[in-house]
């Protein structure tokens, strides 16, 4: 919360800005290495910590059981993330040398809040003067994004109306605490549920302009629940000492990798509002302006399924399918994301999305897999982590390519084709009734010849299951693979060999046709009609399963 004398988070550059600055903060839990219970020895940790100063800093927090990583002024988000990335390293190894662990999570998974200190600050200790005992349980770790906005307090304050019809998208993408002190809490931010308490946070209200704003803060202050604005914590706002637009929506993420496609659609998001403000215009695509009552609303709904259900989709109004809301969100981000040239960055932090989930859904699967060990390995800081890959590596050797092909003896008695899994598109768009999925009719001398199937096919070893199917899909049918949004995954898995259906949205406007000699046809069928086709009999047998994912996925119109 409160940054060292001299630091300096962002700053104006000299001369017009061709894409906003940027500059993150990330809290973290100080934890004992031998039991993953939270520990008050922040102090030690800092004390031992040497950060190269290009990269930022790492400063206390309002417990002793915190640290938090501050970079300096990034350029774009691959500074910013690699600058992130450096601070959780140094931060990491010099918790290491105290037998401690940093855990990137919302909450703390492990501990005892009873035994946590606050830390010895004026400021810290005139909050828990204010608000009492909500200081106790104060043990949220959240990722703050500073976008650098030189223009004006006006301007800022466009940015703030333009970020805060996506603040529950926003938290639906990096929930990340599921768990508090030992127990599945339900949600999938259990962080947002705790800071929702105070008087100061949550979303802010719409104010237009600078003076709007000054009012709006100033009346909590009149209220006497914050001292000053630097106080007023609301989800995302001007910050009080940098020219800059502050997101304090997120719960800290896993890894930085996580963090690049929040802080790339942040970016791009404001600067969309300032290109549009600079030419004279509101954007075109602006969804309508939520109420306070109703984006509290919509914002609480994200934080307790995540990506797991529906969120409020701030275009319409009406619940929508979550993966489908934050591919929204990238949708009405495109302009400000090819302005910064952060597309591909995008699209590839999507597709990691799409195949990993959020850190709630990978702790709860750990959680299923090996219990609170596993858990602890899903956010534990790695102080021997690599560099952050923001995009997929450089194309593969060419004798590579193909190398998936080829028969795998299963352990069901069968032969499956490819070498590495094979992977199948299930494309979905919104058809005149309903949603429409992409189907192909198998050729007579391909296997299983004449039967209905999905595009697909043996995944060669440098591929992820998307790429692989996507390739696949472009292969037999021509579709578009850049107009595919993955929205989930479904893996049939045979232990030896696995076949994984990768769900993926496209446009209406998205075209297929018969493209190579595998197809006799190639159609977008309504999907109440599929079950009705001769299908092919792996997928006849877990066609059921698909279906009941692409109706909970998709609630499309033209």
């Amino acid at each position: 919360m409160r940054r060292p004398a001299g630091t300096q988070l962002l700053q104006e550059a000299d001369g017009p800005m061709s894409a906003p600055t940027v500059g993150v903060e990330e809290e973290l839990h100080v934890s004992s290495a031998s039991s993953g219970r939270l520990v008050s020895r922040g102090t030690d940790v800092l004390g031992q910590v040497r950060p190269d100063p290009r990269d930022g800093a790492v400063v206390a927090e309002l417990t002793l059981s915190q640290v938090e990583t501050v970079t300096t002024v990034g350029t774009g988000v691959e500074d910013v993330v690699t600058k992130a990335a450096a601070l959780r390293r140094a931060a990491g190894a010099a918790a290491a040398g105290l037998g401690l662990d940093l855990l990137a999570s919302g909450t703390p998974v492990l501990g005892d809040a009873d035994e946590q200190v606050l830390a010895p600050d004026e400021r810290y200790q005139a909050l828990r003067t204010r608000v009492g005992d909500l200081v106790r349980e104060q043990l949220i770790a959240g990722m703050h994004v500073h976008v650098g906005v030189p223009d004006g307090d006006d301007a800022r304050v466009a940015v703030v109306d333009g970020l805060r019809p996506w603040l529950p998208a926003l938290l639906a993408m990096t929930a990340n605490s599921p768990y508090f002190l030992g127990r599945d809490t339900g949600f999938a931010s259990y962080r947002q549920v705790h800071w929702q308490r105070w008087p100061v946070a949550g979303p802010p209200p719409v104010t237009r302009d600078a003076a709007g704003w000054r009012a709006a803060v100033t009346s909590l202050v009149d209220a006497g629940v914050a001292d000053d604005p630097s106080y007023v914590y609301w989800d995302v706002r001007l910050a009080s000492r940098f020219p800059t637009v502050e997101v304090r929506i997120a719960d800290v993420v896993p890894t930085v990798e996580d963090a690049a496609l929040a802080v790339a659609l942040i970016r791009a998001l404001a600067a969309g509002v300032l290109t549009a403000r600079s030419d004279g215009r509101r954007p075109v695509a602006d969804p309508p302006e939520p109420t306070q009552h109703a984006l509290r609303a919509a914002t609480w709904r994200a934080a307790r399924y995540g990506l797991q259900d529906r969120l409020v989709d701030p275009r319409t109004g009406t619940l929508t399918a979550a993966p489908l809301v934050v591919r929204a969100m990238l949708e009405h981000a495109l302009p400000g994301l090819e302005r910064n040239g952060d597309l591909e960055l995008a699209r590839e932090g999507m597709r990691r999305l799409a195949r990993d989930g959020n850190g709630a859904q990978r702790q709860r699967a750990a959680y299923a897999r090996a219990g609170w060990s596993g858990v602890l390995d899903v956010v534990r800081v790695r102080p021997d982590a690599p560099a952050p890959q923001l995009l997929p590596p450089p194309a593969p050797a060419h004798e590579l390519v193909g190398d998936g092909n080829g028969w795998v003896r299963c352990a069901c008695g069968q032969q499956h084709w490819g070498r590495h899994g094979a992977a199948g598109l299930l494309a979905v768009r919104p058809g005149p009734a309903g949603p429409e999925v992409l189907m192909q009719l198998r050729s007579p001398w391909t296997h299983q010849g004449g039967t209905w199937g999905l595009p697909g096919g043996a995944r060669d070893s440098h591929e992820s299951v998307s790429q692989a199917a996507r390739r696949e899909a472009h292969e037999e049918t021509g579709v578009d693979p850049a107009a595919l949004t993955d929205v989930g995954e479904l893996v049939v898995d045979h232990g030896p060999w696995s076949y994984t259906y990768v769900l993926a949205t496209a446009p209406a406007e998205t075209r297929a046709g018969v493209a190579n000699p595998e197809s006799d046809a190639v159609e977008w069928l309504p999907v109440d009609r599929v079950a009705g086709l001769e299908l092919h009999p792996a997928l006849r047998e877990v066609w059921p399963r698909l279906r009941e994912r692409v109706r909970g996925l998709v609630t499309l119109t033209p």
